[in-house]
């Protein structure tokens, strides 16, 4: 489903904002953390994109196609829930790394890690389109939807950790 225009650039631009302001922290960064805000800003940009693009719904409506398409819509509901948990063991493996390898990183750091991580983790749950899930997410709270609040409110948390990790004086004078 395509969100509203007015909402897609919102939320496009909450994503801009938030891989400029990793890109500025990590200019301030050294090390591991220096590659952490400036494959968040990557991310963060590409992420803009397919918001812009509608690549989740894109991505959704031809998994569905190809479901379709080897006979096994009968029981896609199966193929969801086998796909869901096979991602996320590979998300809890993935996110044991990032811990490790971000160990003595910031607090911030560790903020956008988290953060950018439950962001994943909500775009791959709406793009693999659980009904349970999907209902849940687009139900209306304070004239938008679940979901959208919860992808704002990650790219905002990531925002902040990257304003809070960088030296503004230096990131804006040069």
């Amino acid at each position: 489903m395509h969100d509203p225009a007015a909402l897609r650039i919102a939320l496009g631009s909450i994503y801009a904002v938030g891989a400029i302001l990793a890109g500025l922290a990590s200019r301030d960064a050294v090390g591991r953390q220096r590659t952490f805000w400036l494959l968040t800003a990557l991310l963060l940009a590409l992420l803009m994109a397919a918001k812009e693009l509608h690549l989740i719904d894109e991505l959704t409506g031809s998994a569905r196609g190809v479901v379709k398409l080897i006979g096994w819509y009968g029981i896609h509901r199966e193929v969801q829930r086998g796909l869901l948990i096979a991602l996320s063991a590979v998300a809890l493996v993935l996110a044991a790394l990032l811990a490790r390898w971000l160990r003595g990183s910031t607090a911030m750091v560790k903020l956008a890690a988290a953060a950018l991580l439950f962001l994943l983790g909500l775009l791959i749950a709406r793009a693999i389109s659980l009904h349970a899930v999907d209902k849940w997410m687009m139900a209306a709270v304070a004239g938008m939807r679940r979901g959208w609040w919860l992808e704002a409110v990650a790219v905002l948390a990531i925002c902040a950790a990257a304003w809070s990790a960088m030296d503004r004086r230096r990131a804006f004078s040069r």
